[in-house]
């Protein structure tokens, strides 16, 4: 709604855009705050293909409020000419909220303020519809919809300030060389980029507990927005790799890679290489490196070591399973999450061992003398580390997975004590933590795929509805990727077995699949009980359990169950 009148915005969310625009002649007639940048500033086309142009004017953030559905926020637009639409969110809106697509179902969410946000797009077979430039009115707009256009119902509400300044002050203001300069531009990024940007946005937010301020304040320096670019000290728990007896060196040579990715390579290649995390290497060892494209738009480099992996000794220290670790939260009522930055990056490697992680590009080899993503034991490694360093408190008041570090409580006070606690067990290892994907003393939390809160867990409900918009499988492999999805969920459903039998009987060896009326039925009723599942209690250990057993159909096999 813009100035009370609601209207009907149709944007795109495409990841090539870099910033967040809106047509100029859309914010000028609804009345917008507009300002201009200091100088012209250069900006990528709104949409793939479009050629990149320079910019003057701007809506600042607290001159526009955005409304789509039950999300609010205050958002800042640069004008440019938008042929087909009135706004565009780009990089900038993905950046601050990370949001997690479900393209084969048209779904897409994320977490703000404490609430997950879920958008939905038409899931109804697209029929051709008709192209119009510019503004529509309400009459075109609900053909299109007819058609299978996809739309988002937004508002757009102009935030009153005290007093704006008029174009004789800006005139005037101008004239004498005070130049109002956006934040946004190159200049003022780099003269007020703070390393703990992240730190000071959470910082900011009103609805910040008390005890959370006070202990955030205290701690301050476990939150930057870059681990430090030091390397990090060596300890008995460097990360070793063990080859294979007569393995030979695994070695390719370098990926073709696009322009852009040549300069981001180059970037990335500086940035290791500064902080000491690489260095030039003569290894006989070689593997090619690519990049991927992140949700936000930044590139993420890829180092292709399953050669590597292949001969490689594998660590067997086994991964925790998710529902053990639930079993501690009974009467649980304060939760705080927090995740490590850059978890792989804060270990060494072992001495005599980096040699086997080079990997090659167009300007040499390099060999990592941190641990790097994508080799095979990183994680297990990593498990290991994490588990030494909260040691103290594991199984009293902490859950560790990999880089995920869950704490919990029941009395505020002593929470307080716990949470500072494992804080100080952070600074007396060298790690730090990602403050923007953290949740501090709340009473419902997500973890590990689970809603985890006072009254029990249930698993979240975006990957039930995934499971219930599941198409039909159209063989044995799709058929054993599906029951392998929802027996994820099988404690939380009464009677699954009996339920997902006539589906798991077309597993047994030698049987041909065909699509059945009886495994349709099957296929349909295990999916509505799954869709529709609540909570389950967290066990008591102090109340008394019941064995619940079953017999193998042959009698030749007897298995059970704790229960309360």
């Amino acid at each position: 709604m813009v100035n009370d009148t609601p209207i009907t915005i149709l944007f795109v969310n495409d990841p090539e855009a870099d910033e967040n625009y809106i047509s100029v002649s859309f914010a000028h007639s609804h009345g917008l705050p507009v300002r201009r940048f200091g100088r012209l500033t250069d900006c990528e086309g709104a949409l793939a293909g479009d050629p990149s142009y320079q910019v003057s004017e701007y809506v600042p953030t607290d001159g526009c409020r955005l409304k789509i559905n039950e999300y609010e926020d205050q958002v800042s637009f640069t004008l440019t000419n938008l042929k087909k639409y009135d706004l565009f969110l780009g990089m900038r809106w993905y950046e601050d909220r990370d949001p997690v697509f479900y393209p084969k179902i048209k779904k897409l969410w994320f977490d703000f303020e404490g609430k997950r946000i879920l958008f939905r797009g038409d899931t109804t077979p697209k029929k051709k519809s008709s192209r119009i430039d510019g503004p529509m009115t309400v009459r075109e707009a609900t053909r299109e919809v007819r058609k299978g256009a996809l739309f988002f119902l937004c508002r757009l509400e102009r935030i009153e300030r005290e007093k704006e300044e008029t174009e004789v002050e800006r005139e005037r203001r101008e004239e004498v060389g005070e130049v109002e300069v956006d934040p946004r531009t190159k200049e003022g990024i780099q003269e007020r980029k703070s390393p703990f940007c992240e730190y000071e946005k959470v910082m900011a937010s009103p609805s910040l507990h008390p005890a959370v301020r006070e202990i955030l304040e205290e701690n301050k320096e476990l939150f930057p927005d870059e681990i430090p670019k030091l390397l990090p000290r060596r300890g008995d728990l460097d990360f070793k790799i063990k080859l294979e007896p007569g393995a030979r060196p695994p070695a390719k040579p370098s990926y073709r890679l696009s322009y852009a990715e040549l300069e981001e390579m180059k970037k990335q290649l500086k940035d290791y290489v500064d902080r000491e995390f690489i260095y030039p290497s003569t290894s006989p060892f070689g593997a090619p490196a690519f990049f991927v494209k992140k949700k936000d738009g930044t590139f993420h480099m890829v180092i292709d070591y399953r050669p590597l992996n292949k001969v490689t000794v594998k660590d067997t220290f086994p991964l925790p399973r998710a529902e053990e670790l639930m079993e501690t939260l009974f009467g649980k009522r304060w939760f705080t999450k927090l995740d490590l930055r850059q978890f792989f990056h804060q270990f060494r490697i072992a001495m005599g061992d980096s040699y086997k992680t080079a990997f090659v590009t167009r300007w040499g080899t390099f060999e990592w003398l941190v641990i790097p993503s994508g080799v095979s034991n990183a994680p297990p490694a990593s498990m290991r580390l994490i588990m030494l360093a909260m040691r103290p408190a594991l199984g009293r008041y902490v859950i560790v997975f990999i880089d995920d570090i869950f704490v919990y409580g029941q009395t505020l006070a002593q929470y307080v004590k716990d949470v500072k606690w494992v804080l100080d067990l952070l600074r007396a290892n060298n790690l730090y933590v990602k403050i923007k994907k953290c949740e501090f003393f709340t009473n419902s939390t997500h973890f590990l795929g689970f809603i985890i809160d006072t009254k029990g867990i249930m698993p979240e409900r975006l990957k039930l509805e995934l499971i219930r918009d599941w198409p039909d499988p159209k063989d044995l492999y799709e058929l054993r990727i599906f029951l392998g999805a929802a027996n994820w969920v099988r404690k939380f459903v009464r009677g699954f077995t009996s339920i997902a039998q006539p589906l798991t009987k077309a597993l047994k060896k030698g049987m041909k699949f065909t699509w059945m009326e009886e495994m349709k039925t099957a296929f349909c009723s295990l999916k509505k009980v799954i869709i529709n599942i609540t909570s389950l209690y967290i066990s008591d250990p102090d109340r008394p359990f019941e064995i619940f057993g079953d017999v193998s159909e042959q009698k030749n096999a007897l298995g059970g169950a704790l229960m309360q």
